[in-house]
């Protein structure tokens, strides 16, 4: 309040007295907003954090050079299960513009679900970018836009770009994020894409090690559509060895077990594919949610999952996975 008065006065010193009323009211509604948002920001989080990951497929509203608009049923039905899981902080990919993000924004804003802060970010290929939303601040933001690589005397760039941001929790703690799309697993005529995304992958570990560096015990979060599986070069590179490796949360399907009860998650078996590839009928995991060792401590099991819904298709070719971690200190 000490703040408001201070502000006010500065303000309308020399102003009319009709100005001065308007003034009041304006500041009067910045700050009183501020406070909401705080108040709001605190209740919700009791210390479980959730962080999410969704390729949301050609989230599109305006027309794009290769890829289609997105239906406004595909669009509602992607909303409603971001809804659903709940997310503090989830990561997109396959989003459009920025025209495209206001629409997932201000359809999930409809349904109660409002994400006050955000990052849109780009690479090469201007139809499809990635986003970071989140419940709070986010305090430092790159877009890699420009990242290259040779490749049989070829340069080849990053091509959806790769997202770092810092977000700043409640209880001042902060997590850095990797937020990436890398090369798809379409045959080429022109090269081979899983060298493509091993390359891809080199670069984005470069970028998580600059972080290491300046701070061996940071929070890192590395999410996104990677396009290949656990045993391949692609993960084995960013998730990296030694004392800096990351830690794969493998998110799975909610069901228990008939024979003990428990949920799963812990065993091998569990269902845990996220994306289906029509051509070769084949169902994957390619996405994931991989974090550094200090966040692998705080993993909260039975907050990790994959939404298992029977509609996942009409949203996206992909399904959200979703980790907690207990951050209460």
């Amino acid at each position: 309040m000490e703040l408001m008065n201070k502000t006010f006065s500065q303000l309308t010193s020399k102003c009319h007295t009709s100005l001065r009323s308007f003034y009041l009211f304006l500041i009067l509604t910045i700050f009183t907003s501020a406070q909401v948002v705080l108040i709001a920001q605190s209740s919700e989080f009791n210390g479980l954090l959730r962080i999410a990951s969704y390729n949301i497929e050609n989230y599109i509203v305006e027309p794009s050079e290769t890829r289609p608009l997105k239906s406004d049923v595909s669009r509602d039905k992607v909303q409603d299960f971001i809804k659903k899981i709940d997310a503090h902080i989830i990561a997109i990919q396959e989003i459009g513009n920025t025209n495209s993000l206001f629409d997932l924004l201000n359809g999930l804003k409809a349904k109660g679900m409002h994400y006050q802060y955000w990052f849109h970010s780009g690479g090469f290929d201007t139809n499809i970018y990635l986003a970071l939303l989140s419940k709070f601040p986010i305090v430092n933001k790159k877009a890699h836009m420009n990242e290259s690589f040779l490749l049989h005397n070829k340069r080849f760039f990053v091509s959806r770009g790769i997202l770092e941001a810092d977000v700043l929790l409640p209880n001042k703690k902060t997590i850095t994020f990797f937020v990436a799309h890398l090369k798809s697993r379409r045959a080429s005529t022109e090269i081979d894409p899983a060298e493509l995304r091993e390359h891809e992958a080199a670069i984005l570990r470069k970028l998580i090690n600059k972080r290491f560096a300046e701070n061996p015990s940071a929070y890192i979060v590395v999410v996104g559509d990677m396009n290949d599986t656990r045993d391949s070069t692609t993960l084995k590179t960013i998730i990296g060895r030694g004392g800096t490796a990351l830690f794969d949360t493998r998110p799975t399907e909610k069901v228990k077990s008939s024979l003990t009860g428990n949920l799963s998650g812990t065993f091998k078996r569990d269902i845990a594919w996220t994306h289906y590839y029509a051509t070769g009928d084949i169902y994957s995991r390619i996405d994931y949610i991989l974090v550094s060792k200090p966040l692998q401590n705080r993993l909260v099991r039975d907050a990790t999952f994959i939404l298992n819904d029977p509609d996942w298709g009409i949203a996206s070719d992909h399904r959200p996975i979703t980790a907690g971690f207990s951050i209460t200190d």
